[in-house]
């Protein structure tokens, strides 16, 4: 029994020292690969530190490029260190595993070979050192990993104000090129504002019934022609902020009109460089002229100027012109109202002419006439200034008109004065005359206005 007994122990400790060896190897395999990884590790961080210096030593500068690629060597440094600590973090856990395996071990040789102790001295001896050894590798390599997480800290804090460089570089760059484009655009807005000052100047302010030009071929005059030009040209048409310019010109309109309301020679040069120029931009954008379509003009019924928000440039502007047209249009038939009213009875109604004999003339100075008066002071004058001819034929109309309310009236209130055979017959010759010259000037049958 105590043979077998000897044997039994003699196997388990051949089975220890087996188990013994191998761990051995397996630990001092451990030992040179985390030894070598050791030193690996120490390399990259000496090489990180060298990149570190070279990235402080160009912290300075404002390349973007450079900084960029500072950023990402100092982003994949801190990428590997964490790697690394990963690791590390693992080659701790398995030390400890094999420590905590070593110990047991150790208690199960006491309890089973009492019977060697010296094989089982020299067991524990060993395993002391192994533990010992690894006790060592495990604070060595906990040490690395403090070391390694202030340097990824430090990366850290370098990867954050290399981005902050990086950031503050662009925003400065950003904001310098922001400068000299709202630089460029006041530059250009100012010199926009210069050319569209001297424009004005040059197409309304300075126009009048002296400085006028008409161009024979279109039939306009060569300020309405400069301005139309530079329309034409521009997108003043196409977004809200070309309302601008073209409010501008409404108002330079309308201010220099206003001036002479009684003069109507220049109400005459300023209907027909509204009117013209009110035309050619329907004729333009439209492809036909609306000025023209029941009785003369359409917009003549307009008495407002301007229109709601929402409405686009071009419209606005159409409805801004067709005001001034319409405004202006009255003034003119008001100037002419007060001319014939004072004549209207007289001439149609009155006995015939009298005969003014000049001392110093032979021959009698005879009286002008209504057709006279309408031929003088408004068919010419419309003609010389290129007024539309449905503007034309309009206004005859209203003044027609205004001659058959007035002749009428007075046929009612007066009627015992007028109800002769030679009154009748006077008047009908005289409103013929009318009708023939009519006819003949301006093209228009006056049948159904005048009363006969």
């Amino acid at each position: 029994i105590i043979e077998v007994e000897r044997d039994e122990l003699k196997r388990k400790l051949g089975s220890a020292r087996t188990l013994d060896k191998s761990k051995s190897r397996s630990s001092g395999n451990i030992i040179q690969e985390q030894a070598q990884k050791l030193q690996d590790s120490e390399k990259q961080v000496a090489l990180l530190q060298q990149q570190l210096k070279k990235l402080r030593a160009n912290k300075g500068s404002n390349v973007e490029k450079e900084l960029q690629e500072k950023l990402n060597a100092a982003e994949s440094a801190k990428e590997k260190l964490e790697l690394q600590n990963i690791n590390l973090k693992e080659q701790v856990r398995k030390l400890n595993k094999a420590l905590k395996h070593t110990s047991v071990s150790k208690s199960n040789n006491h309890a089973n070979n009492s019977a060697s102790k010296e094989e089982i001295s020299k067991l524990v001896s060993k395993n002391s050192d192994l533990e010992e050894q690894l006790q060592s590798l495990k604070t060595k390599y906990e040490n690395l990993l403090n070391t390694h997480g202030s340097e990824v800290e430090k990366y850290t804090k370098e990867i954050q104000n290399l981005k902050l460089a990086r950031n503050s570089n662009g925003s400065v760059k950003q904001d310098q090129e922001r400068s000299q484009e709202e630089e460029k655009e006041g530059n250009k807005r100012l010199y926009t504002v210069f050319n569209e000052t001297r424009l004005l100047e040059n197409s309304i302010y300075f126009l009048g019934l002296q400085t006028v030009v008409y161009d024979p071929v279109k039939g306009r005059s060569k300020q309405l022609n400069l301005l139309l030009g530079h329309l034409f040209t521009g997108d003043y048409f196409k977004s809200k902020g070309g309302n601008y310019f073209l409010d501008k010109i409404v108002k330079a309109i309308e201010g220099m009109y206003k001036r002479t309301p009684k003069n109507q020679a220049e109400l005459v040069v300023w209907l027909s460089f509204a009117s013209g120029l009110l035309s050619a931009i329907q004729e333009k954008f439209l492809g036909k002229d609306q000025t023209c379509e029941v009785n003369g003009l359409k917009f003549l019924g307009k008495e407002k100027m301007g229109g709601s928000d929402d409405m686009d440039p071009f419209q606005k502007f159409i409805s801004d012109l067709e005001y001034l047209c319409h405004h202006i249009y009255n003034y003119m038939l008001i100037n002419t109202y007060s001319e014939l009213r004072s004549l209207l009875v007289p001439f149609l109604l009155g006995p015939a002419p009298k005969v003014r004999v000049s001392p110093a003339a032979k021959e009698p100075k005879k009286a002008k006439s209504i057709n006279q008066i309408l031929a003088e002071s408004c068919i010419k004058l419309f003609r010389e200034h290129h007024l539309s001819e449905c503007i034309v034929k309009q206004f005859m109309h209203q003044l027609f008109k205004f001659i058959d309310c007035v002749v009428f009236n007075e046929l009612m209130d007066n009627g015992e004065k007028y109800c002769t055979h030679a009154q009748g017959f006077e008047l009908k010759l005289r409103v013929s005359n009318l009708q023939n010259w009519a006819n003949k000037v301006i093209h228009i049958d006056i049948t159904n206005n005048v009363a006969h």
